[in-house]
């Protein structure tokens, strides 16, 4: 996936000169609406303040559940601010007309208002709430905010197959992503360079597949993390109304797995773990039904740490070099009667879209699943551009 990098710091420069351009143009009016991200559907500002000590205390009405009482108590006033005995009042108010996502938050001489109809309306107008503290620490501005989300998926994909991240550092990330209102957390757990969670009934996935040698003689890892770990992450980010979803990589980008277990590859040899960037030519080797059963193990185990209804297999930068020699693989080709080894690819991830199915998940895949069978309710990430995005939903899947 060395191109997805690539084109990723691309985008990050473009962002970063367009922020810095934005912020010398922009009135004051403007700047302070863009105190709040993303910028909400409507944000009336008034020229009033009202000084801010903090929050006295929280009048939540009837209908306002415990999980949302509960968060406002433990992430709004007792990370941010105080009570107070001269504080404002925060007023939680139920409000059955808005949507899931969807609140209102108002600050007036009578108090802080927060409107909504879900624990995660409620949660996202905490938030904003927070970044007006952020900026407006003595005096907080008369406003009204109506918000409501644009996209259902907002999420943050992050890589700790390359560069590992400590639970204590996925946790700051899940903070900042909270703070933003991101709600998919899209967890890369696996590639050539490393195996990053456990799996009980292969422990050479990590005890092998978690360490690699770099190019300068130096050790990397093992780094892993344990089952109980990620129960732990996935808890924490539901907490914050965020959805974690494993990325498993097949049947490309399995160096590390192929490091530990040689016997899922075509040649059977043995292999270290990645330690460069780029495509590795060895792969599961797609002839084989021992490692489609390896990567229905491996899910079964993924099922249970991760109640997402999504799971991310890759499948993307696939090599076919080794199943073009591979006896087995050709078999396959002949019995199923496959074109090429590129619907040999497509008859792969078929048969883990059909495990998912069986098991109540649905597939997400890099848009190489364009190129053979796609299962009805399986999502395409595109990478390559906005066009593969646009081929998939004109075929109805969600994109």
């Amino acid at each position: 996936m060395l191109g997805k990098y690539k084109f990723h710091l691309i985008i990050i420069a473009f962002l970063v000169v367009m922020i810095t351009m934005l912020g010398t143009q922009m009135s004051n009016e403007e700047q302070r609406g863009a105190a709040i991200i993303p910028q909400p559907n409507a944000l009336n500002y008034s020229d009033e303040s009202i000084g801010f000590v903090g929050i006295s205390k929280v009048v939540a009405s009837d209908n306002i559940s415990e999980e949302s009482k509960r968060q406002v108590y433990k992430i709004l006033v007792d990370n941010v601010v105080k009570g107070h005995s001269d504080g404002l009042v925060l007023y939680l108010e139920d409000d059955k007309s808005m949507g899931k996502e969807q609140y209102s938050l108002e600050i007036k001489e009578e108090g802080i208002f927060i409107f909504a109809n879900t624990d995660n309306g409620f949660f996202y107008g905490f938030q904003s709430l927070k970044q007006l503290l952020a900026i407006h620490q003595n005096a907080l501005p008369v406003l009204k905010i109506t918000d409501n989300p644009r996209f259902s998926w907002r999420g943050l994909h992050l890589d700790v197959s390359r560069h590992f991240f400590g639970v204590d550092k996925i946790k700051e990330i899940l903070d900042w992503m909270a703070f933003y209102k991101l709600n998919h957390f899209h967890w890369h757990l696996v590639d050539d360079q490393g195996w990053r969670i456990e799996i009980k009934n292969y422990p050479r996935l990590t005890t092998v597949g978690g360490v690699r040698t770099e190019t300068d003689g130096s050790t990397y890892g093992p780094y892993f993390y344990t089952q109980e770990q990620i129960k732990d992450v996935v808890n924490y980010a539901a907490e914050r109304h965020i959805e974690v979803v494993p990325e498993i990589e097949l049947p490309g980008h399995s160096t590390a797995a192929i490091a530990a277990y040689p016997w899922l590859s075509c040649l059977k040899k043995e292999l270290k773990v990645g330690n460069t960037w780029g495509v590795y030519e060895d792969v599961y080797c797609a002839g084989d039904d021992a490692a489609i059963e390896f990567m229905e193990n491996v899910l079964t185990e993924v099922f249970e740490l991760f109640p997402s209804h999504y799971v991310h297999i890759g499948a993307d930068e696939c090599p076919k070099g080794r199943w073009e020699q591979c006896p087995k693989c050709q078999e396959r080709i002949k019995k199923e009667k496959l074109a090429d080894e590129y619907e040999l690819q497509a008859y792969f991830v078929e048969r883990i879209a059909d495990f998912l199915k069986e098991n109540g998940k649905a597939l997400i895949g890099w848009d190489e699943i364009l190129q053979g069978y796609l299962a009805e309710d399986a999502v395409v990430m595109s990478w390559h551009g906005i066009e593969c995005g646009e081929i998939a939903a004109r075929g109805g899947n969600p994109a």
